[in-house]
């Protein structure tokens, strides 16, 4: 079964499950290593993804769009028949607290940049892959934001300081 997802591609084979991502780094993982499977289907803002546990706290990670949903419905049913003894789980989103949700973590991350990255941080929902590229989105954003804000209060402050300066050289000649 073939699963192709923008570039990144899922593969489960009799041997192992293969992912290919979008520069071509092919990752196997063999049945024997995989510990658990955790899921979760794609809805409205928040994304899918399925999990390959192989070890305590360490997985692989298969990210899907919500077009992928029935895909990967059928690929969890295949290997609940192949591997019964495997723990397959579905993660449910409306499970999750209300600061792991990804539209609270923009709002968050637009008004209020510290809170939204230490509940990114927190939510450990994400790999940390993302959880650094988005610190870094908004660290940049509002590097820019502050810098032209910078730039504005200096350039209006020059204004005002060059238009008391004409003023007070004009009282002198």
């Amino acid at each position: 079964m073939v699963i192709n997802n923008f570039g990144n591609k899922l593969l489960i084979k009799k041997p192992g499950i293969i992912m290919h991502d979008w520069m071509y780094n092919r990752k196997f993982i063999s049945y024997d290593e995989i510990v658990k499977i955790e899921y979760c289907f794609r809805s409205g803002m928040d994304g899918g993804y399925i999990d390959f546990h192989t070890d305590y706290n360490k997985y692989i990670r298969f990210n899907f769009t919500q077009r992928n949903n029935s895909e990967i419905k059928s690929a969890v049913n295949l290997l609940r028949k192949s591997f019964p003894e495997l723990d397959i789980e579905e993660h449910n989103i409306e499970t999750d607290p209300f600061y792991a949700k990804n539209i609270f973590l923009i709002i968050m991350g637009i008004f209020f940049p510290l809170f939204g990255i230490i509940f990114t941080w927190c939510a450990r929902k994400r790999p940390i892959k993302n959880r650094i590229y988005y610190t870094l989105a908004v660290l940049i954003i509002w590097g820019i934001i502050t810098f032209t804000i910078f730039s504005i209060y200096m350039y209006q402050f020059n204004a005002t300081m060059n238009m008391v300066n004409d003023y007070v050289n004009g009282l002198y000649y």
